[in-house]
């Protein structure tokens, strides 16, 4: 029947189904379908269940505010489940897609600070879901060519520049969110350094780059 609908153009007969249900299914975050064979009768059983557990799933609500989409989800948890760190490879080949998929996806999540890697490294690090502030603003004082030690200071001129702020109230605003994040702590008058939790996350940043 197959080869009949095939000469007649209907279908394909590739045996792409399958692949497509299963890779449909994840997707949208969903279990794998179960496959079942019973006295000649071939059963797909399709759920509804997450294909996270709650904790899993807790997890990846915490990255609420971020945006992110399942397929991008689907590398964070990788990660995780690889305690935070994965080479490119082996998270195409644990994902099943290509090299070029993951460096494309991986590239765009580093963008947003969600992972970072170091130079001329293929391992890619995972950055949790209260970090991703610090991540952020760690690239912007790289980018400013800005020392990231104890001793740094920031004026909000320069706060201004680095955040790319229009004018003084969303610069306020902005030092605002560094504040509540652990990143700034006030050094007096309109100036600030640092914080602990800031720095803290630097260090250990900077251990796993070393051990990459």
């Amino acid at each position: 029947m197959m080869r009949v609908l095939r000469d007649l153009g209907w279908t394909r007969d590739q045996g792409e189904g399958m692949a497509r249900i299963f890779g449909s299914m994840r997707q949208v975050e969903l279990h794998e379908p179960e496959l079942e064979e019973i006295a000649g009768t071939f059963i797909v059983r399709l759920s509804t269940r997450s294909a996270y557990d709650e904790q899993t799933r807790a997890w990846i609500a915490a990255y609420g505010p971020f945006g992110l989409r399942p397929q991008e989800r689907r590398y964070l948890v990788a990660l995780r489940q690889a305690d935070g760190t994965l080479s490119v490879d082996r998270l195409a080949r644990q994902l099943d897609e290509s090299f070029g998929q993951a460096k494309a996806a991986l590239t765009s999540l580093e963008a947003r600070g969600l992972v970072w890697h170091p130079p001329r490294s293929r391992s890619y690090h995972l950055v949790e879901p209260l970090n991703v502030p610090h991540e952020r603003v760690y690239r912007l004082l790289e980018d400013s060519r800005i020392s990231v030690d104890g001793s740094t200071v920031l004026d909000r001129e320069q706060i201004a520049r680095m955040a790319r702020t229009v004018d003084q109230r969303s610069t306020s605003a902005v030092i605002d969110q560094w504040k509540q994040a652990g990143i700034l702590v006030p050094a007096g008058g309109e100036r600030f350094k640092l914080g602990p939790s800031f720095l803290a996350y630097v260090g250990q940043r900077s251990n796993d780059g070393s051990s990459s």
